[in-house]
């Protein structure tokens, strides 16, 4: 999955949110699955999710010259009915590459809601950003937007928020492979940050990570001394 895939999904599901009138609070495209928090007047989440998966599955499957499923399974979906559980969802689903360490922060990551929510880029009628604003006190939106951004960077070292009541499905994830050495480094600002990144993942060895950033694998090892195994 590259760059032009997560344009042409955004792209996809701007049209479904429309067609399907969904009003989505917070997404974040992660490098092989997504999450989305989403509300659905008219109780036809299946009915979207289906469309968007299948569009999105036959242009995947056209441009990468691909035959046969793209997703694995269906996705997990829950209900939540608190104030409260709906701010913490909206957190816990922009902060996911943050936690994943595939960025510093989630002003840093370009795949989820978050810019949008902060008006860094301009908001799609679908995104219901007001909702969310209007929970953070401030007696103007650039005020809200402050407090808001406060609240998703005191949430960085908090863990999961409990789960919603859970609606039988299953998970859906797009098949994207293990983000490349090549695209972690480009997504950190320095070398180190790139290391341990890529370490986090528990996909790459240290001799990996030591050929591709032209370092020792003691060097690594130190970097990665920190880390948590």
């Amino acid at each position: 999955m590259d760059d032009r895939d997560r344009v042409i999904w955004l792209s996809m599901l701007s049209e479904t949110a429309t067609r399907f009138n969904l009003s989505v609070y917070a997404l974040c495209l992660m490098p092989n699955h997504f999450h989305m928090l989403v509300e659905t007047p008219d109780g036809n989440l299946a009915a979207a999710m289906h469309h968007l998966n299948s569009r999105y599955a036959r242009k995947f499957n056209w441009r990468h010259a691909l035959t046969g499923h793209l997703f694995q399974g269906r996705y997990h979906s829950g209900i939540v009915d608190e104030q409260a559980q709906l701010l913490e969802l909206i957190r816990y689903i922009v902060l996911n590459p943050v936690r994943a360490r595939l960025t510093i922060s989630a002003d840093e990551w370009p795949w989820s809601s978050h810019r949008q929510t902060c008006d860094i880029h301009q908001c799609p009628p679908w995104l219901n950003v007001d909702w969310i604003l209007n929970h953070f006190h401030g007696a103007t939106p650039v005020a809200q937007i402050a407090a808001y951004r406060a609240f998703i960077a005191a949430g960085a070292a908090k863990g999961k928020p409990r789960p919603a009541r859970r609606k039988p499905s299953c998970a859906v994830r797009l098949p994207d492979p293990t983000p490349s050495l090549a695209q972690l480094e480009h997504l950190h600002r320095n070398r180190d940050a790139a290391v341990r990144a890529a370490w986090a993942l528990g996909v790459y060895t240290r001799d990996q990570i030591a050929r591709h950033f032209a370092i020792s694998t003691r060097t690594v090892t130190r970097i990665t001394a920190d880390d948590r195994r």
